[in-house]
């Protein structure tokens, strides 16, 4: 491999004539110069070819009938003539050093068939406001880079990744089955027993719309969800489970929420986990920690909906909320548990065990306590427990 290798930015697009001259000014305006840029339009029923023309011999420009994005992609690479593959959205912007920051970071860490991938933002096209996604703002790099699990997770931003040749020859392309997941179904594929190499730096922007094939087809796109963590949950080893989650349990917990996030419904997969919960024995270690007594939540705000989705997943009652706000007292926080002020359990506060979903916030403790509940959990140390 020579040593500025060629890199092939590939860009599918279909009726994407608004977006997709950006794109491409994107990938010309790269600072590493060694690039070629194949255009695939999927069938497009606009303008899209005219403007991608339009860039004469700056581009590889192929034509086909519409057959998913899927179909586009596999189209560029079986004509790539790069050595890297690197995927840009019609809809999406590179950063200027997006690869040249990559080829770099292979060549520092002397390993260039490393698959590696980074930040990005998001852009939301009605407000125009760009949000951005610190990977290590959440995980060690040990962990970004530890194989599948940053896929497992969601984190993996599509049009961040850097891919050698090889990948494809070693475990295929891309599944033209899956219309709406074939992405993390080969980002799966091609990363689990790899070591990544995780690069903490915004590498492009990522346009958030409706317009979007996941917004406009919602039921395929949900099914297809559900169909990908079955593949995860089926395929992963004992061993693989516990190096990216400690144990089963949170590995299960957190492969549900990404499927029912979206009130989608697969009774045979609910059944198949809730049956491996049970396995886990995760139950008993929490009431060895609550014991008898009724459990409430302190906050009933987002981190105390995702404290009563845990227990419940983990088949523990909860008794009520209770918060601060006192707009919120009395009513109906989800499926059909209420909050209540800390007058209302004054009365019985002797039989309680509360699990305060804000973290470190000792006036909340002090407020306990002057009710008389004296026995709590902050949200962080029940999922130590949980980790144990």
């Amino acid at each position: 491999m020579s040593n500025n290798p060629l890199v092939s930015i590939i860009i599918p697009v279909y009726n994407g004539s608004n977006f997709v001259c950006e794109a491409i000014d994107s990938a010309l305006a790269q600072t590493y110069e060694n690039c070629e840029i194949i255009v695939v339009n999927d069938g497009s029923t606009d303008d899209t070819e005219q403007a991608c023309l339009s860039y004469g011999d700056k581009i590889r420009y192929y034509s086909k009938e519409n057959g998913g994005v899927a179909t586009a992609l596999n189209l560029a690479i079986s004509k790539m003539h790069g050595d890297y593959f690197s995927w840009l959205s019609h809809d999406d912007i590179y950063y200027p050093n997006k690869v040249g920051l990559q080829i770099e970071a292979l060549k520092s860490c002397g390993e260039m068939s490393r698959i590696t991938f980074g930040d990005y933002a998001n852009l939301d096209q009605e407000t125009g406001v760009i949000t951005l996604r610190k990977l290590d703002s959440m995980y060690s790099k040990e962990q970004l880079n530890d194989s599948v699990f940053s896929v497992l997770k969601g984190h993996v931003g599509g049009c961040s990744l850097l891919i050698h040749k090889s990948h494809f020859e070693r475990v295929g392309v891309f599944n033209e089955s899956q219309r709406y997941t074939n992405d993390y179904d080969l980002w799966f594929r091609i990363m689990r027993n790899q070591e990544c190499l995780y690069i903490n730096h915004p590498l492009f922007i990522s346009r958030v719309h409706k317009r979007q094939s996941g917004q406009v087809h919602v039921s395929r796109f949900l099914d297809e969800q559900v169909m990908l963590a079955k593949c995860f949950y089926r395929s992963l080893t004992e061993d693989e489970i516990r190096r990216f989650y400690n144990n089963k349990f949170l590995f299960l917990y957190d492969l549900y929420c990404g499927y029912r996030i979206y009130e989608t419904s697969n009774k045979s997969f609910d059944f198949e986990i809730a049956d491996a919960v049970k396995e886990c024995n995760v139950e008993s270690r929490i009431c060895s920690v609550v014991g008898s007594k009724k459990v409430f939540i302190f906050g009933a705000g987002y981190n105390g909906k995702s404290v009563y989705f845990l227990l419940k997943f983990a088949n523990i009652s909860c008794a009520g909320f209770l918060d601060s706000n006192s707009l919120l007292h009395g009513t109906t926080i989800i499926d059909g548990i209420k909050c209540f002020s800390l007058d209302e359990i004054k009365a019985f506060s002797g039989d309680i065990f509360c699990i305060v979903s804000p973290i470190a916030l000792q006036g909340i403790k002090k407020q306990l306590n002057t009710i008389g509940v004296k026995d709590l959990i902050y949200k962080h140390d029940l999922e130590q427990v949980l980790r144990s």
